[in-house]
């Protein structure tokens, strides 16, 4: 169904992300379904009525007794919420939920003093307008729908606004759209989904992304052939397609080797295989994509500096490459050119790595650690390394964890942080404390949504799309527009509704609403994709490219 030119009040709308751990899935996941009910937050009365939507347009209405139910979804899901007089905050699902509770909150009238504003939808290029396209005024609580010609306009808009853009099957940029009355008409271009960035992720000194018709893109220092490009050994200014991967559904990036799963589940890995993290037998260095060993019905990969993790369909985890900590967890600390199961572990829905440790979240909420544990990463208040995944206790259900250097983060179930091991450079946000062998919360409490390690320094994305960082600052990876390094953590500057998060050694990722690439941090060797600078960018930049 859809709605059109019919008024509704202001609506505070709150867009959250549920986070899916450093590996992304796209294509070929099992869909999911949830199951809610909308009601008032005053009486408890039920709302009927409300229209529900996903981030790409409307789904249903919840019925009399304010029942709702919405079916085939995959990967993460922005539901939002809309009935005339009431406000509703959003709420993210990348899981089954049969239980979600909507309260709504009664409104008042906007004020007096309003202003009208408007623009149109094109394609791009060609710059034909585009109908149909149903565009949201949050504040005011106003829709309508582009004409004939790609024109639309509201009239008693107030204070700032918030233009959302939606229609099946497609993507809009910029979307949202922020204006106010000294603002004039704007231009906001549809783009196929073929064209936006899926996911991100960093290494040392290259970056790599998924588009989301199944290609990937690499930039950035490229000298070990980690940008995947054959004859192509130096820097990368801007993203480069690696012309022999195709519908791929996740990307990984590591010290200098990179990763890509496709959606037939094979793994291909690329650049230095010193320890033989490219898992093809050997220990040659690799410039185009390489198939890993045997392994088949993989949903999910990780990478660490030189070693690297798959999730397959039955819950079991493999591994392969550098092994000096225990990192593959396989019993034993040597080096695996292919890859093995991990020993006594089951149940496995994400994976995680870092420098030389690994991190696994089962199915029932517990995470299991293994590997390096010189500074308490492994959090069982030991310092001793594990050769085999170690429970981790005292910490509820979780829904993501993440990897640094020498540290360890976890997102629980209520959207609160736990974060382990190294804090030498602030990294795990708890103040001037040197290291926690075991599990702490981060303060200020709040609700987060998504969580992401780099080497020594984190980030976090809030459920209001705003994305927070601590730790090292040398190169500007908080994005705060310092280099200032801070133990707790602080706002990054300049981004509105993220929708996703990633971080390389010292460099920081942001998707958007729109999905439209944001980095930030060190950038000597061109890893933030800003056209061949080689300086540090304090606040977050565009990355360019065919994005």
């Amino acid at each position: 169904m859809a709605i059109c030119d019919k008024r509704l009040k202001p609506l505070a709308i709150a867009l959250l992300l549920l986070a899916i751990t450093l590996s992304v899935s796209g294509c070929g996941e099992k869909s999911f379904h949830v199951v809610g009910y909308i009601v008032d937050s005053v009486t408890g009365d039920p709302l009927g009525d409300v229209f529900v939507f996903t981030d790409q347009g409307i789904i249903t209405q919840s019925l009399a007794n304010g029942y709702f139910e919405i079916y085939g979804l995959t990967g993460y899901v922005n539901l939002m919420f809309f009935k005339q007089d009431w406000s509703f905050n959003g709420i993210g699902v990348a899981e089954k939920n049969a239980s979600l509770l909507i309260k709504g909150n009664a409104i008042e009238d906007p004020p007096l003093d309003t202003y009208s504003s408007g623009g149109r939808v094109a394609q791009p290029y060609m710059g034909i307008g585009v109908s149909g396209v149903t565009v949201f005024a949050m504040r005011s609580g106003q829709t309508t729908q582009t004409d004939e010609e790609g024109f639309f306009s509201f009239s008693g808009l107030y204070g700032e606004e918030t233009l959302f853009f939606f229609q099946d099957g497609w993507s809009f940029q910029p979307n949202p759209v922020f204006v106010t009355e000294q603002k004039g008409a704007c231009t906001i271009h549809r783009i196929t989904n073929a064209s936006v960035v899926e996911q991100v992720d960093g290494g040392e000194f290259h970056s790599i992304a998924l588009r989301s018709d199944g290609t990937v893109w690499a930039w950035g220092d490229g000298m070990q052939g980690q940008l995947g490009v054959p004859g192509r050994m130096g820097v990368a200014g801007t993203p480069l397609q690696i012309n022999s991967l195709r519908n791929c559904i996740a990307v990984a990036a590591a010290c200098n080797h990179s990763m890509a799963l496709q959606g037939d589940g094979s793994v291909w890995a690329w650049g230095e295989n010193s320890s033989g993290q490219l898992g093809d037998g050997t220990t040659a260095n690799h410039t185009a994509p390489a198939k890993v060993g045997d392994l088949s019905n993989v949903i999910a990969i990780a990478a660490g500096g030189r070693h690297n993790a798959a999730l397959t369909s039955d819950g079991s985890v493999w591994t392969w490459g550098e092994n000096s900590s225990g990192q593959l967890g396989d019993g034993t600390t040597e080096n695996r050119t292919a890859p093995v199961k991990v020993s006594g572990l089951g149940n496995v829905k994400a994976i995680a790595c870092g420098y030389a440790h690994t991190i696994a979240l089962k199915t029932d909420g517990t995470v299991w650690c293994w590997g390096d544990n010189e500074y308490g990463q492994l959090g069982n208040g030991l310092t001793l390394d594990s050769h085999e995944p170690v429970l981790i206790g005292g910490i509820g259900y979780n829904v993501a964890i993440s990897a640094g250097y020498y540290h360890t983060m976890v997102l629980r179930n209520g959207g609160t942080i736990w974060v382990w091991g190294d804090n030498s450079s602030g990294q795990l946000g708890i103040g001037d404390v040197p290291s926690s062998y075991v599990p702490v919360t981060i303060d200020p409490a709040g609700y987060f949504s998504a969580i992401v390690a780099g080497d020594f320094h984190s980030l976090a994305l809030h459920n209001n799309g705003s994305v927070y960082s601590w730790g090292k600052n040398l190169n500007g990876q908080l994005g705060n527009a310092t280099r200032v390094s801070s133990n707790v953590p602080v706002l990054v500057e300049g981004l509105n509704y993220a929708v996703s998060i990633a971080a390389g050694s010292s460099h920081s990722f942001a998707i958007g609403y729109d999905r439209s690439l944001w980095a930030w941090g060190m950038n000597g060797k061109s890893q933030l994709g800003d056209d061949w600078s080689a300086d540090d960018r304090l606040c977050p930049v565009l990355v360019k490219g065919n994005f």
